[in-house]
């Protein structure tokens, strides 16, 4: 099931997607959803999508030449306020920084 609503959710990180959503693309109650991606990866759906958008927003401040801004919205945060507040939240530094070092 984990794998599963990765693989849906993936190429959906543009979107706007709720819990409600994640659970009819499994196929399961929300709650069923919740309590089987806890047992199975020990995270909420929430917490699946926020770090599948911070996988992306990684790999795309990596690449040369990428905006922070284009990386915030192709990731799923949509603008760059969302972004810097996951990555602060999350990694502990702001995007720019962490492209600085990686990209």
């Amino acid at each position: 099931m984990h794998a599963q609503l990765t693989d849906w959710l993936r190429p959906r990180l543009r979107q706007r997607i709720d819990v409600e959503q994640m659970a009819a693309a499994c196929a399961l109650s929300v709650r069923t959803l919740h309590r089987q991606l806890r047992q199975a990866a020990g995270l909420s759906p929430a917490q699946l999508l926020l770090r599948l958008r911070m996988e992306a927003a990684c790999g795309l401040l990596e690449r040369p030449g990428m905006t922070v801004k284009r990386a915030a919205s192709q990731s799923g945060f949509g603008s760059e306020y969302n972004l810097r507040r996951a990555f602060a939240a999350q990694l502990g530094v702001v995007p720019s920084d962490y492209q600085a070092r990686f990209g």
